[in-house]
């Protein structure tokens, strides 16, 4: 049998009282996802209200760690690494502009 494919890693909060928007967010996403035929209301009373949180996971086999904000909260601002950037590509009459912005 393969092991966790997920390696979690602290900060770790063991009863998080979870936020009911983002309970209806999650049950939107299993709506959409599995197809359910039950309203969002009824699939919010199947959620748990208290959930374990993590700072940080990384996909094990590969490098990249993806840090959450309660993550970054515990670390100093010199270590915190911004990856909200990205390339947007324009084409401009046959020649291809290439602009970097943050997302906010």
């Amino acid at each position: 049998m393969e092991g966790p494919t997920l390696v979690l890693s602290s900060p770790h909060e063991r009863d998080f009282r979870w936020p009911r928007e983002d309970r209806k967010l999650a049950a939107h996403y299993f709506k959409m996802a599995l197809g359910l035929d039950a309203t969002l209301t009824q699939i919010c009373k199947q959620l748990p209200r208290h959930i374990p949180r993590w700072g940080s996971y990384r996909v094990k086999g590969e490098g990249d760690i993806i840090t959450s904000a309660f993550g970054l909260e515990r670390r100093s601002e010199d270590s915190r690494r911004d990856s909200s950037f990205v390339r947007v590509s324009q084409h401009i009459e046959k020649s291809i502009l290439y602009t970097y912005g943050l997302l906010r």
